[in-house]
């Protein structure tokens, strides 16, 4: 007898359980060939919008357009950071290997490696942030 990993519930030799998260986590797995680990009772990825992020890496080309200096728009990336974080969580994503949301690109590195995406919004964050701090957008 083995136990669900998920829901606990005793199983025989061989039986699948039907419970939502091991359907989830089979369904991510049928899709993707398999999945990292650190996935193993995560939601599925398809629920995961980069809406947030894509913003998050214009921040700072925004800020430097509008004049807010440096420091404020670093508060609006930590802030925006942090408001993605939350947003993964209710989803049920665990988020702590992403490291802390004011240390922003570490968080965009850590995030798309943990979903499987590109790293552009990362790439694309270092660039707008390394053009905001010569003064490229002025």
């Amino acid at each position: 007898m083995s136990n669900c990993l998920y829901c606990s519930k005793s199983l025989s030799p061989g039986e699948v359980c039907n419970c939502e998260r091991a359907k989830t986590s089979r369904l991510a797995v049928n899709q993707q060939g398999s999945i990292p680990l650190e996935h193993i009772g995560q939601p599925s990825n398809a629920k995961v919008s980069n809406v947030l992020v894509w913003f998050i890496a214009f921040i700072p080309a925004i800020g430097a357009l509008f004049m807010f200096g440096t420091v404020l728009f670093l508060i609006v990336n930590i802030a925006m950071c942090w408001v993605d974080e939350r947003h993964l969580q209710k989803q049920g994503f665990d988020t702590s290997s992403f490291g802390s949301t004011w240390l922003i690109p570490t968080y965009l590195y850590k995030r798309a490696k943990f979903f499987g995406h590109s790293v552009a919004y990362f790439v694309v964050w270092l660039v707008t942030f390394g053009l905001s701090i010569f003064g490229f957008f002025d």
